[in-house]
């Protein structure tokens, strides 16, 4: 009898496959709000802020020539408390934030105040991330200073400009440079005349009043 006989595997029995069941479509995840100021990051790549402290006026200039394009009116630190720093990257933007005494002297008998347009930093603000400076709306009661050293170390504009400014050419990522150098001040105004574009009046943004009063920023366009 042989000796060599394997054992018969068990059969297996095969079940018919179950019909693919349709996969309900799921709804796309909303997208994520971008932060104030965390946007297309077009603009903060192509423009940079030049705060120009002999004439008191913030140059928007064009990253690719070193040309100034825009200008504002600004009124940086007066001399008592003189605008510190020299590079800066914007940090965050504020809109409608509350102001807080800082501790220094010369708020010893000052309040808070509510965010708002006479708010003493304004509507909007943006933090420079250095010596607590940031550039930033003003109040009804200090647009008379625009284009002189007026403040405690910060750079001031009109809440119309400031909004305008964030509109149009910075945001959290914009580089900001403080120039002291007198050189520098004459090649800046000398590469905005030769533009042939007026300085803005501080009027100008005015139509972003009414949607920052509610809370809204305005969209970025560049």
């Amino acid at each position: 009898m042989p000796t060599d006989v394997r054992p018969i595997a068990p059969t297996r029995i095969l079940t018919p496959a179950r019909p693919a069941q349709p996969v309900a479509a799921q709804p796309a995840p909303a997208p994520a709000p971008a932060a104030f100021g965390q946007d297309s990051f077009q603009r903060q790549d192509r423009y940079k802020i030049e705060v120009d402290l002999p004439s008191s006026r913030l140059y928007v200039v064009d990253k690719a020539t070193g040309e100034p394009v825009d200008r504002y009116l600004t009124s940086p630190g007066r001399k008592e408390f003189p605008t510190a720093g020299k590079h800066f990257t914007i940090q965050r933007t504020l809109l409608k934030a509350p102001w807080n005494p800082p501790a220094s002297k010369w708020a010893a008998n000052a309040k808070p105040v509510p965010g708002g347009m006479n708010n003493p930093m304004g509507i909007f603000k943006m933090d420079l991330g250095g010596y607590s400076e940031y550039i930033h709306g003003t109040p009804a009661s200090e647009r008379a200073d625009l284009g002189r050293p007026a403040s405690h170390g910060c750079m001031r504009l009109s809440n119309e400009n400031v909004l305008q400014l964030y509109q149009r050419y910075a945001g959290v990522g914009t580089e900001v440079e403080i120039n002291r150098d007198a050189a520098e001040s004459k090649r800046l105004r000398a590469g905005f005349a030769a533009t042939h574009r007026k300085e803005h009046a501080i009027t100008d943004g005015k139509e972003l009043l009414a949607g920052a009063a509610a809370g809204r920023l305005p969209k970025p366009v560049g």
